[in-house]
């Protein structure tokens, strides 16, 4: 068992992955070659990393989240 999905039509079963990366000390994201892309804060991810912080909106296809740091 992975972690939970979201169910929704425009993401992918495996869209989009966050992981700790020690040396920036901080969680990343990145696209996992989806077919409806992924964004934070707006930006295209691509196939680059990007930094989550406290209030970073991410999109995966038509639906948003927001990252939090608890």
């Amino acid at each position: 068992d992975g972690p939970p999905g979201l169910a929704h039509g425009t993401v992918s079963r495996r869209h989009f992955e966050v992981r700790w990366d020690a040396l920036l000390r901080c969680h990343v994201g990145r696209d996992l070659g989806s077919h409806n892309g992924s964004r934070v804060d707006g930006r295209d991810v691509g196939r680059t990393t990007a930094m989550l912080r406290d209030g970073t909106v991410i999109q995966l296809g038509d639906v948003s989240l927001v990252y939090e740091e608890i």
